[in-house]
């Protein structure tokens, strides 16, 4: 068969009369396991468990009741708030039924990236790798790395296929705070292992980062069905992943590299040089106290361990606040009647009318379309700290705080929201919102995040003005 660029065609495969038997199902026999450790939650108590140690479960209203993988079954544990259904292990003994049974079925993911541990049986142990359980198996060439979107191809992930098999997938999971992590996917691989004769025991691995969920004993007779050939693209490319609670920080901060390779040996710089295997080897989180380049590689046997991670943490120094005699709740707001494109400068215009707004937000005094606001005065924090802006608005807008420019959201646009980040002394800091509407829907809304804030609130509680005007 011939096939031409971007021509689809079908085939029809019929397997020949009397030339092909069915395959006998195995015997099987599941294995009881001492679970100690409740990883799996149902949607209507999603808090309940801890698969990962982040408080993270595994959905367990996708769990089936039995698992059929190739004929082989396999059930888990328990699925009730707080029954234990997961194995950490840490060498624990596992008692077999000795017998006709010549393979050994387990269904087991890794925490905290990839782990390697060993598996034994008599006296013959396997040592395997097993890939972390919400780890993409496998990515396409990414330019989203670190969370910022790359054009330099050097900085764009390369493409990579791990080859464990996967025996199970979720499409969810469920959070410390109860929700449903939608698209987060979570895997269990299966873990084939040759039992000897008369074997009446498994010893798990002694790594607790491995997670066993079942187990199951079979008699297959050499019947084993094989991939004739691979169903996927060659991609044998390494990458890492460097973690950290954000980009800015104050003294200090930590971060993380990971891999989704198994087996790859994990390096690091922090000098903006590429890493080599001299260079420090990854072996848990790295505390910087000033701005550093990070870079990360992987490098793995006969794999492309070329591409380097490179991000950078900036060290920043908060605000000083400002002394203010009097002050009352909320921002003087400026209205003024125009059709610009993006946003003027207020401070060259007349306003319409002046008045004291409780929020930033359009007031009910303003007519449908071609007008624009101004709002000035202080924002108080009570704590030193980052705090994250978020500022929604239809059309464009802009916030500054401390007289810096946070949030640029201008031009003509439809509702959206963009955020920004600074750092802040406790007090009093000068803060000004502008925005315009020109025609269509309209909206305006600012939310903020930081220290002594519970998530993301309303900043109207923040807001304060005092006794003389400020202009842009």
């Amino acid at each position: 068969a011939s096939l031409t660029p971007y021509q689809p065609r079908a085939f029809a495969v019929t397997f020949a009369r009397g030339r092909n038997k069915s395959r006998t199902p195995p015997a099987t026999q599941t294995v009881g396991l001492p679970f100690d450790l409740d990883g799996v939650s149902l949607d209507v108590g999603r808090r309940d468990g801890d698969f990962d140690g982040q408080g993270k479960t595994i959905s367990g209203d996708l769990l089936p009741d039995t698992l059929m993988w190739n004929g082989i079954p396999f059930i888990f544990g328990p699925t009730s708030a707080g029954a234990n259904n997961v194995v950490a292990c840490r060498g624990q003994t596992v008692n077999l039924s000795p017998g006709k049974y010549d393979r050994l079925y387990v269904l087991a993911s890794a925490v905290g990236g990839p782990a390697k541990g060993t598996f034994s049986l008599g006296d013959a142990g396997t040592e395997i790798w097993i890939q972390d359980y919400a780890m993409p198996i496998a990515q396409w060439n990414n330019r989203l790395t670190a969370g910022e979107f790359k054009d330099d191809p050097k900085s764009i992930a390369p493409a990579y296929i791990n080859r464990a098999t996967v025996a199970w997938a979720g499409t969810h999971r469920h959070t410390p705070d109860g929700k449903n992590e939608a698209y987060r996917f979570t895997y269990l691989y299966l873990i084939e292992l040759p039992v000897p004769p008369k074997t009446s025991a498994l010893t798990l691995p002694d790594n607790d980062r491995i997670r066993v969920m079942a187990a199951t004993l079979a008699a297959t007779s050499g019947e084993d069905a094989r991939t004739a050939a691979p169903l996927y693209d060659v991609a044998d490319a390494t990458v890492t992943k460097i973690q950290a609670q954000r980009r800015l920080f104050l003294d200090r901060m930590d971060f993380t590299v990971s891999t989704p390779n198994p087996g790859a040996d994990t390096h690091y710089t922090l000098d903006g040089s590429d890493p080599t295997p001299a260079s420090p080897r990854y072996t848990g989180p790295v505390t910087l106290t000033q701005s550093t380049v990070v870079e990360s590689r992987a490098f793995l046997e006969e794999a492309d361990d070329r591409h380097v991670t490179r991000v950078e943490f900036t060290r920043v120094v908060p605000r000083a606040p400002v002394v203010v005699d009097h002050t009352s709740p909320g921002l003087r707001c400026a209205y003024y009647e125009g059709e610009w494109s993006d946003l003027p400068d207020f401070s060259a215009m007349t306003a319409s009318r002046e008045f004291v707004s409780g929020s930033v937000a359009i007031p009910e005094t303003a007519r449908a379309e071609r007008f624009g606001l101004a709002f000035t005065g202080y924002v108080l924090v009570e704590r030193e700290g980052l705090y994250d802006f978020s500022l929604t608005s239809d059309d464009g807008s802009a916030l500054y705080v401390a007289d810096t420019l946070v949030i640029d959201n201008g031009g003509l646009h439809g509702e959206q929201t963009a955020g920004g980040t600074i750092a802040l002394e406790a007090g009093l800091h000068p803060i000004a919102v502008y925005m315009f509407q020109r025609t269509g829907g309209k909206s305006l809304g600012l939310t903020v995040e930081g220290p002594g804030l519970e998530g993301k609130s309303s900043a109207a509680r923040m807001l304060f003005h005092g006794p003389e005007k400020r202009g842009r």
